[in-house]
This record gives C-alpha cells, sequence and structure tokens, in this order.
C-alpha cells in the first residue's frame, strides 16, 4: 500500500484529479453525529485514491462515545 501513496504523491496531475473529485464529494456531504466532514474528507480520499478506506479504533470508538 506504501507504494500505491507513493505513487499517488509523485504526479502533481493525477493527484489534482483526485483532490477535485474529493473536493466535489465534500462539497455536497451533509455532516452526521457519527460522521464530520474531516472524517468524511479523509474517508474519501483514502478510497479515491488506494481503492480501500477504514475506520480506526479510535475513529470507532470516539462515535461510540458521542452517542
Amino acid at each position: 500500500m506504501s507504494g500505491l501513496a507513493s505513487a499517488f504523491r509523485s504526479s502533481p496531475h493525477h493527484a489534482s484529479a483526485i483532490y477535485t473529485k474529493c473536493n466535489i464529494l465534500s462539497s455536497t456531504f451533509v455532516p452526521h453525529r457519527l460522521l464530520s466532514g474531516d472524517q468524511f474528507e479523509r474517508l474519501a480520499l483514502d478510497m479515491i485514491a488506494l481503492g480501500n478506506a477504514t475506520w480506526s479504533d479510535a475513529t470507532l470508538e470516539a462515535a461510540r462515545r458521542s452517542r
């Protein structure tokens, strides 16, 4: 996965399109009590750039405590 992440940062032309798509998704997102706008933006970027998005244990625990 680290090779794919470094390849994403190596080409500004590809990164620009990925960031644009992430920004469009983030602008249409309606925040929820379990998912903030910042968390969604990170999740969307991971999914678009790497094809994989996961929640960390700390994020899940914070969401459980906020209920």
